[in-house]
């Protein structure tokens, strides 16, 4: 009775070390070790399993797994055949792989039949060469919709290792394959039919399609195929971007003679692209006469194109369209001022017309000296801020103004501007200052940093920005300017002082502000801190007290009652089992109990 006990305990100790390798990875390896060791069917397949998975290369460890495996399986436990297939191959016993493919592959499982099929084929992993076998478990795996068994079906009868030679039926074989999505499949028809090799024909609008279907899978050979095609504009429009960069990826794969026609093909795409966009540059010039605002828009789109030689040329015909733009404006501005249509006039001029625009800065610096004399701009502010346009069209035409021309329309400007300053109209007095910064005058410059440093919209930076500007501008140095210069000079002084003295005080209150937070979060880590170690030493008290209690206990033991025979083998070795594991744990903890709170 005792040894049926002690037989049945050994077994339930062995499954329960199993049971504990699937939930401790750690330790994984070491209980299904032990669990082996106390003789577990489960036990072995699964220290096999972890073989496989953690040391697949390891020759000797495979043959271990391979004695596991069948043994586990020789005692009723559930086997994976096909990890049993690879473990086989992985320790070199092809014996054993084989035999259980042919098993697996005997009760009709199509990827053992392909597997089987293949290895009679080669004459490997156990299996004598043997086409007419190899065929019998291809045609079996066919009949099911193995793509792959199709495939060497037709390749099969192609090089007349069959006993048919029905080379139709070996395209139609491929094609099925192909079209089931096979990849290989879809490679080699994409080459035959390019190639043309009998029995296929040339068909490249056929090799482009299955190339296509292959790509889509990461076939080499498809993109190998896909890459000739577009190259020379075969079954497909002539595309030599994409059969080039697809050439450089294969060529990264080191797939055949990529590398060549990779570097073949990037010097005739650089040729062909150079040919083309001359082409359409030519073609685009020729419109620039009639259609200038559209050929504007197709050189813009020509200069990026990425490549700093056609950008260039391509700017070169951007000009030449502008210009015939602005020659077209001055010729229909002048047609205008003939016609004294004044809207038409001020249209070309904001249109581009340099003329219009000169004439309209001359009309208003005209007006300046009444303006001065009067206070009264005789011009609408939608046309003061219209000048700073105008101004900027004569300069990109070279245009140069006078120096009174200049402070005249400046002049207009600064007396409106104040005005509306005067007037709470912070806004509109922005706005026409802004404009007036084309015409670089130091008292509209000066204004609008005062603007900027009293308005609604406090900017001291850029105050202090446009004031720096004014002594950048030449003419500020002349007599004539130096009571403004004092201005300035005391303006940006005091934005300077205004801004370190803000920077200061920014400074100080981002310390103060970091070392109150540093204050609270030291305080929150001293609480923090003594909560725990108060919370550490009651944990201790309390496992301490545990531990004294459970030593000195014999409940969970009792040898006298086992001795007496009041308790069976299972009960004691079960209450020997708490306890020890109990014990130890509690031990462990109280142990690290102890340093923790010494560690504080």
């Amino acid at each position: 009775m005792g040894l049926f006990n002690s037989k049945k305990r050994k077994e339930r100790e062995a499954e329960r070390y199993y049971g504990m390798s699937l939930n401790h990875d750690e330790h994984e390896l070491e209980y299904l070790q032990k669990s082996v060791a106390l003789g577990s069917k489960h036990g072995k397949e699964g220290l096999a399993r972890y073989y496989l998975e953690h040391n697949p290369n390891d020759v000797e460890l495979m043959k271990t797994a391979v004695r596991l495996m069948t043994e586990a399986e020789a005692e009723g436990a559930f086997i994976d055949q096909n990890k049993l297939i690879k473990i086989a191959d992985n320790a070199g016993e092809y014996s054993v792989s084989f035999a259980v493919r042919t098993k697996l592959a005997e009760g009709g499982d199509k990827f053992a039949q392909f597997d089987l099929g293949y290895q009679y084929s080669s004459g490997s992993k156990g299996a004598p060469f043997n086409l007419d076998k190899a065929w019998y478990w291809y045609d079996k795996a066919a009949a099911q919709g193995h793509a792959g068994a199709i495939n060497n079906m037709a390749i099969m009868k192609l090089n007349r290792r069959s006993v048919s030679e029905d080379e139709k039926q070996a395209i139609e074989l491929m094609t099925k394959s192909a079209e089931k999505g096979n990849a290989v499949a879809c490679g080699n028809l994409a080459w035959d039919y390019y190639e043309g090799a009998a029995p296929f024909v040339k068909d490249y609008e056929r090799a482009f399609q299955y190339a296509q279907m292959g790509a889509e899978k990461d076939n080499q050979k498809c993109r190998y195929v896909m890459a000739l095609l577009k190259a020379e504009g075969l079954g497909t429009e002539r595309d030599l971007a994409g059969a080039v960069k697809l050439f450089e990826k294969l060529a990264e794969e080191k797939y055949k003679d990529s590398q060549e026609l990779f570097e073949k093909y990037s010097v005739i795409e650089k040729a062909f692209r150079e040919e083309d966009f001359n082409r359409r540059y030519d073609e685009t010039y020729k419109l620039i006469e009639n259609e200038p605002e559209r050929t504007l828009k197709i050189f813009n789109e020509m200069s990026q194109e990425g490549n700093d030689a056609f950008y260039r040329r391509a700017n070169e015909g951007w000009k030449a369209a502008k210009y015939r733009i602005t020659e077209l404006a001055d010729i229909r501005f002048d047609k205008a001022l003939s016609s004294g249509d004044i809207e038409a006039m001020k249209k070309e001029a904001k249109g581009g017309s340099p003329k219009g625009s000169l004439y309209f800065l001359r009309q208003a610096a005209a007006m300046a000296p009444e303006a001065v004399k009067t206070g009264k701009i005789p011009l609408s502010d939608e046309e003061l801020l219209d000048l700073g346009d105008y101004c900027k069209i004569a300069r990109n035409h070279d245009i140069d103004l006078s120096e009174q021309e200049i402070n005249g329309v400046a002049t207009l400007d600064f007396i409106r501007a104040r005005q509306l300053i005067d007037e709470d109209k912070s806004g509109r007095a922005m706005r026409i200052l802004e404009s007036a910064r084309r015409f670089n005058d130091p008292f509209c410059q000066a204004l609008w940093a005062e603007l900027l440093d009293n308005g609604s919209w406090w900017c001291e930076d850029k105050a202090i920005e446009i004031l720096e500007e004014i002594y950048k501008n030449k003419k500020v140095y002349n007599d004539e300017y130096k009571k403004l210069r004092n201005a300035v000079d005391k303006h940006l002084s005091s934005l300077r002082y205004n801004r370190i003295m803000s920077k200061l005080q920014e400074d100080a209150e981002i310390e103060y502000y970091e070392k109150q937070e540093h204050l609270r979060k030291l305080e929150k880590l001293r609480k923090e801190s003594k909560r725990e170690h108060n919370e550490r030493l009651r944990i201790l008290d309390d496992r301490e007290r545990f531990f004294n209690a459970l030593t000195n206990n014999n409940a969970f033991t009792n040898e006298e009652s086992y001795l007496a025979g009041n308790l069976s083998d299972q009960e004691y070795m079960r209450r020997k089992f708490l306890r020890d594991q109990k014990e130890e744990k509690y031990r462990r903890e109280y142990e690290e109990s102890l340093r923790s709170v010494d560690d504080d």
